[in-house]
């Protein structure tokens, strides 16, 4: 709003200090600027305002000085907002006070992002003095100001809703509108509110659980230090099962003097060594059995699997690759046995009794009736082998290492789901391992 006059640049001062009295030009019957405001003018009916609030040139009118105040804040200007509501919150002249008025056009001002209508609507709706003493009211106020770019609003907001303003308010709490004016404020540099925040969206016990923010916000106060928030951001990894970030971020809490997350890296870091190895064993595995199978040798990649891996997948794949090649009959009779006493998926079992009744062993029928019941072949092999037909293992690895208690966001199987969910819709993440 550009002044043009010295009385023009009183207006941008405190309504008081717009009060003071001073030589007065003959009164008429409208402001200089009336007619401008009234063609749609909307800095001249903030200077309208100003002229019947000092009595310059015009007749001093309170209600009339509110007026054009107001119709200035209707279209733009929110310092109109804000004198009207001051001339309603003392009540001055032919206006008289009205407290709800008064902060109705604060707030109005405050979803403008102006200043000092956040101000006085935080400080009118909170203040024992005016005798109003409402911070649900005053968190919708500062709340719009937040929305429209006031970043003190947001942290003000925040800290209502969070904790009634460190206990000044003690009946009241609002966790699910405190989040997201906590999240305004750490992303203006509030590092309070980031810690804030990371507690209001990461404990599956609040309103505003939110997984994807929660993520954000426990990296960003672990990467300021916060060696809890290190740790529990850990622990939501390791759910995810992304156990190089879970490390990462324990390894983080642990050179922050948080012990127990030493403890949990090292598991993970275990873990991921166990793990590690395990796929180079069944690559290597993998890398026999490609080259037994593709040279035509099935009887020696049916006998590998059955006795030297103990593996039911690598074994269900030599007797295929031998189903499907006619080569069943180059199996010994003792492998089939051995083979008809494993828990085979179905083309495979089906491949394996075929040949064995073909060889009139006795196990004839599908598996499970007749005389090849289950339990018939591990017998029949201890008969006439002397020894017990081979077992098999699982290669579903180690066990991952136990999740540790979250301070502040235990994540039971609903939160697990929660955060995969959010982890998996997140830039980038669409192919990781989780989302799979």
């Amino acid at each position: 709003m550009k002044t043009k006059t010295l009385l023009r640049a009183l207006c941008a001062v405190p309504l008081l200090a717009i009060m003071v009295s001073f030589q007065q030009l003959p009164a008429s019957a409208q402001a200089a600027d009336e007619a401008d405001c009234l063609a749609g003018n909307a800095e001249a009916c903030f200077y309208t305002a100003a002229a019947y609030a000092n009595g310059d040139g015009v007749e001093a009118n309170k209600q009339t000085t509110v007026k054009y105040f107001l119709k200035a804040c209707e279209m733009g200007i929110p310092d109109g907002c804000t004198y009207a509501g001051s001339i309603y919150l003392r009540g001055e002249g032919n206006v008289g006070q009205d407290l709800d008025l008064a902060i109705h056009h604060y707030e109005t001002a405050c979803s403008m992002a102006h200043v000092d209508g956040c101000n006085y609507a935080y400080s009118v709706t909170t203040n024992p003095k005016y005798g109003v003493n409402d911070p649900a009211r005053a968190m919708r106020a500062l709340t719009g100001g937040c929305e429209a770019g006031y970043a003190q609003a947001c942290s003000w907001a925040a800290g209502l809703g969070y904790d009634g303003a460190d206990g000044k308010f003690p009946d009241f709490t609002d966790w699910a509108g405190a989040a997201p004016n906590a999240a305004s404020a750490c992303e203006a540099d509030d590092k309070y509110y980031c810690l804030v925040a990371s507690i209001l969206f990461a404990n599956p016990e609040s309103p505003a659980f939110d997984a994807q923010r929660s993520i954000r916000y426990l990296s960003i106060t672990c990467d300021d230090g916060v060696a809890t928030n290190c740790q529990n951001l850990g622990g939501i990894y390791q759910g995810l099962e992304e156990w190089e970030l879970a490390a990462a971020s324990y390894e983080k809490a642990c050179s922050s003097a948080e012990k127990k997350a030493c403890d949990h890296a090292q598991d993970v870091r275990r873990y991921l060594r166990e793990e590690a190895e395990r796929e180079r064993i069944l690559a290597e595995r993998e890398s026999t059995m490609n080259s037994l199978i593709s040279s035509g040798r099935y009887a020696d990649a049916v006998h590998t699997a059955l006795y030297d891996y103990g593996s039911v997948r690598l074994a269900e794949r030599a007797v295929t690759s031998a189903a499907n090649a006619g080569a069943l009959s180059s199996i010994s009779t003792q492998d089939l046995y051995g083979l008809a006493s494993w828990a085979l998926s179905g083309a495979a079992s089906g491949a394996v009794n075929r040949e064995l009744a073909n060889r009139g062993t006795g196990l004839e029928g599908r598996f499970g009736e007749g005389t090849n019941t289950p339990g018939a072949a591990a017998r029949r092999y201890q008969e006439l082998y002397g020894a017990s037909a081979p077992g098999y293992s699982a290669s579903a690895g180690p066990p991952p290492p136990s999740k540790p208690m979250l301070s502040a966001a235990e994540a039971s199987a609903q939160t697990k789901a929660k955060y995969r969910s959010a982890w998996c819709t997140m830039n980038g993440n669409a192919n990781r391992n989780v989302c799979n």
